[in-house]
């Protein structure tokens, strides 16, 4: 039996959306200081219904609007938990500074929001937004799945601090497209196509922060705090060595993507190398739940992890005993950076998707790329065992193992070279 509207459906809407649900994350701005600004991400272990969980997330975003001109320095967190895909940051649009949840996106580089209860769970109150300058000019993007349609605008936004001008599209028609659940639509933070200046761009040339620059730290499956620091490094969100490595791009293209390339696993002191020596260009990619590599590097992971064994595709989804399994490691080699994930960080909870309790039996968080058209995508499964700096402006990825015990925040704000990094050469 296949998963019809979680894992199978949604595994292949694409770069921003190719994932099956897990719990969602919910994040407040807040300006740390100048030249940085930082979001801050929480969740709980209890779930809740879904109606109990829009009436908590529209109460606390109506109680954050007001005349000022941002946001003001308290933490917003929804502590909840249920089957969404994504993490979620809350951004105010219009001069009335009402508050959405958008999609934090990595893999994508467009501001969208729908007014369309089709398309999000959360819409686009359009309406009442009156202080939004419509364009005739279409807006459309194409996902590895599905696709969106709808015109650009512009208006104003409130991210840690007024922003104005921001270039925004508002969909109206969804094509082949899942349903976004608990948004109000996506926030692309990758590289603009457009010839317009994106909300991370805007940042960096309205002066807020010094550079086109941001540092990412997801939290993992057992841990409650993630962060994604505009602007800054924050060092005690990681352990060892912050390895800068040059950003990939895919053969043949002319775009830009927040990519690094990924050239072996090492698994139980094996290494296995991807593509000969060449490797693969692998995004890094926070829309994305699971990840997915060539089938067979995905092949040697499932043997090694026992997804292959008797009994472990339940629903259609490839799933192993976590018991067993949760502490092995994997190591991703970057061309010298390393990252190890362990397998209980790879553990999706099979109850969390279908309300069926397999015991120990979890769905393996790495698939082929067969479920994705080919492409290699290192999604939320693997970002979470890692810190990422992901340099825009300096076109440089930087990595390092994530600390799953962090101290008291150790910020440097971001000039021009990322602080506290070294060289891949240099290793």
């Amino acid at each position: 039996m296949k998963l019809s509207s979680g894992l199978a459906a949604a595994a292949f809407f694409g770069l921003a959306l190719s994932a099956p649900a897990h719990r969602p994350k919910f994040m407040r701005s807040r300006e740390n200081s100048a030249g940085m600004l930082s979001l801050d991400v929480t969740r709980r272990e209890t779930p809740v219904s879904v109606s109990t969980l829009k009436a908590a997330m529209l109460a606390q975003m109506n109680a954050d609007i007001g005349n000022k001109s941002s946001l003001d320095d308290s933490l917003f967190t929804v502590d909840l938990m249920n089957q969404i895909t994504h993490y979620s940051v809350n951004i105010g649009i219009g001069t009335n500074n009402k508050q959405y949840p958008l999609l934090i996106d990595t893999g994508s580089s467009d501001f969208w929001v729908s007014n369309s209860t089709d398309i999000v769970d959360i819409p686009y109150d359009y309406a009442s937004d009156k202080s939004k300058t419509l364009t005739t000019k279409p807006f459309h993007i194409d996902y590895v799945k599905g696709s969106m349609d709808g015109f650009w605008a512009k208006n104003t936004m409130y991210f840690g601090s007024r922003i104005d001008d921001v270039d925004y599209a508002i969909v109206h028609k969804g094509v082949d497209s899942p349903k976004i659940r608990q948004s109000s639509g996506i926030l692309g933070t990758s590289y603009s196509y457009r010839g317009n200046k994106n909300l991370p761009e805007l940042l960096a040339y309205q002066g807020l922060i010094n550079k086109n620059a941001y540092s990412l730290s997801l939290a993992n499956f057992n841990g409650s705090n993630g962060n994604l620091l505009f602007g800054g490094v924050d060092h005690s969100k990681y352990t060892g060595d912050l390895v800068t490595v040059p950003r990939a791009d895919f053969e043949n293209s002319r775009l830009k993507t927040l990519s690094a390339k990924l050239t072996s696993l090492n698994i139980d002191g094996k290494s296995y190398t991807i593509n000969g020596d060449k490797g693969i260009v692998a995004p890094l990619d926070t829309g994305t739940t699971l990840s997915y590599l060539p089938s067979d590097i995905y092949n040697q992971l499932a043997s090694a992890f026992g997804v292959n064994s008797v009994n472990t595709l339940v629903y259609g989804a490839p799933c192993f005993d976590v018991s067993k399994y949760g502490d092995k490691e994997v190591t991703f080699n970057f061309t010298g950076a390393l990252i190890k994930v362990k397998g209980s960080d790879l553990a999706l909870d099979f109850k969390d998707y279908t309300g069926v309790d397999q015991g120990n039996m979890n769905i393996f968080g790495i698939w082929s790329n067969t479920y994705t058209r080919g492409y290699n995508i290192l999604g939320d499964t693997f970002l979470r065992s890692a810190y990422i700096v992901y340099d825009l402006d300096g076109n440089t990825i930087s990595l390092a193992q994530a600390n799953r015990n962090p101290g008291a925040p150790d910020i440097e704000v971001i000039y021009d070279d990322i602080p506290g990094a070294i060289s891949v050469s240099e290793l």
